[in-house]
């Protein structure tokens, strides 16, 4: 029962919606999506939200692989669902059979008895042994894919060397367990020191992945900073691109002025010769002054004009000074970036990796797990089958020599007596 039920196990994948008051959808597109994995053996749903699985919306569902591999590429799928998956676009994720409450309760009243009554029916139907129903269903897939009913067990069936098939009974010979050496199970402590093993395998694996966790946002810290400064920077240079822009709209200002300025010198002398009498003279008084008015006047801007050009210009080369500073920051900060992006994309790496091994160290434990827990039950069975043998077997050889010595009248060996 033990076998079946470890067999049934590894062949069986939990569905429930992600939102615990979310549905799934129904059997019918849900067994044609997990059909991509493999076959479905068996398809049961259940509503935990309804007192005894009552006729409700289901939430959760229970379906048997025929093999063991298709509960492994569910899982795996279910882990690392893409947008496009339908474990996204159905709201629904697979894990592993929980090991209580009343849907496993149901699971090992209902779903597990049913499979095996259909197992034991099939190999009824067939009408031959065990042994020889595994052989046709062999050609058909690997041997984690048939039912355990037909598997021959070693108390019922065995093979003789000349290929008859004879009845064991409760003296099941020590060639015919040599002759099937896949069915002894590994050392306990074996087991033990590999599963040790693999935990701290696995502890490593999770040291590695937070260190690099850690590492990866130390960078993006890092990046994020950079990008600040390159930000500034920009706000910096786009300063001093308006600052000189200013400047020459100023300059060109100042030259229009000057060359209005030293227009109106020819224009009063061009006046002065068609005028005549008193108001001639006085505009050719004038006239004479005007000339020298407008060369004191275009001087002073003549001085004034290269005292702010000559601040100008002091400011325009600060400011293309500025502006070098800033873009040789800027190169900088780009080679920065460019080694965090590669030191991230590294480390993102890493990280997958680990992830990787991560998931793989842990199906592989998993399995020894399972392993361990079928090599107890069978050590179990075997120690409940051969100590009352070996009792029932030293009790009659007790009683013989016991009659033995009577007959030749000797004291019993327990008699103190014989001492």
């Amino acid at each position: 029962m033990q076998d079946d039920l470890t067999y049934y196990k590894q062949r069986t994948v939990q569905i429930t919606a992600k939102d615990p008051r979310g549905v799934i959808p129904e059997e019918q597109s849900l067994r044609s999506s997990l059909a991509s994995f493999g076959d479905i053996r068996h398809f049961q749903s259940f509503s935990t939200r309804d007192p005894g699985f009552s006729a409700g919306s289901p939430n959760t569902a229970i379906v048997v692989f025929h093999c063991q591999a298709a509960v492994k590429h569910a899982l795996d799928s279910s882990r690392s669902e893409s947008d496009e998956s339908f474990w996204r676009t159905a709201s629904v994720k697979a894990h592993p059979l929980k090991k209580s409450g009343p849907v496993y309760e149901a699971y090992l009243t209902e779903i597990v008895p049913k499979l095996k009554q259909e197992s034991q029916a099939l190999s009824s139907g067939l009408n031959e042994p065990p042994g020889s129903c595994e052989s046709k269903l062999g050609l058909l897939g690997s041997e984690d894919c048939g039912p355990p009913l037909k598997r021959p067990r070693a108390e019922n069936w065995g093979t003789a060397p000349d290929g008859s098939t004879t009845s064991s009974g409760s003296h099941t010979s020590t060639s015919k367990l040599s002759r099937t050496p896949s069915t002894i199970p590994d050392s306990p402590e074996w087991m033990r020191a590999r599963i040790t093993q693999l935990e701290a395998e696995l502890s490593a694996a999770r040291a590695a992945r937070d260190m690099s966790i850690s590492e990866h946002d130390i960078l993006r810290a890092a990046h994020e900073a950079e990008q600040r400064a390159r930000r500034e920077a920009m706000l910096q240079k786009s300063a001093a691109e308006t600052a000189l822009s200013q400047a020459e709209v100023e300059q060109g200002r100042l030259r229009t002025a000057l060359e209005a300025a030293l227009s109106v010198q020819p224009a009063h002398s061009n006046s002065t010769g068609t005028l005549s009498g008193y108001e001639g003279k006085l505009l050719q008084q004038h006239s004479e002054e005007a000339p020298n008015r407008v060369q004191e006047l275009s001087s002073e801007r003549s001085v004034g004009g290269q005292q702010k050009t000559k601040s100008d210009t002091t400011e325009l080369d600060e400011a293309r000074v500025t502006i070098q500073r800033l873009k040789s920051e800027v190169a900088t900060a780009n080679d920065q970036l460019w080694s965090s992006q590669l030191s991230l994309e590294l480390l993102e790496r890493r990280h997958s990796s680990s992830l990787e091994q991560h998931d793989s160290t842990r199906d592989e434990l998993e399995a020894y797990k399972l392993r361990l827990e079928n090599e107890q039950t069978h050590m179990k069975k075997l120690k409940e089958r051969l100590i009352p043998e070996v009792y029932r077997s030293l009790g009659a050889t007790h009683e013989t020599l016991g009659a033995f010595l009577s007959a030749m009248g000797e004291p019993p060996a327990s008699d103190p007596k014989s001492s």
